[in-house]
C-alpha cells in the first residue's frame, strides 16, 4: 500500500522522464543521478 501512495506523488516523474528528454531540466539531471543510486 505504502508504494501506491508513492507513485501517485513520483509517479508523474517516472513518466515525465521517459516521455521527455534526460537532462532537458537541472532538476531531472539531479532526479536521474538519485535513481542511478
Amino acid at each position: 500500500a505504502p508504494s501506491v501512495g508513492t507513485w501517485r506523488g513520483w509517479g508523474w516523474m517516472f513518466l515525465a522522464r521517459h516521455k521527455r528528454r534526460i537532462g532537458a531540466d537541472p532538476s531531472e539531471r539531479a532526479f536521474s543521478g538519485f535513481t542511478d543510486r
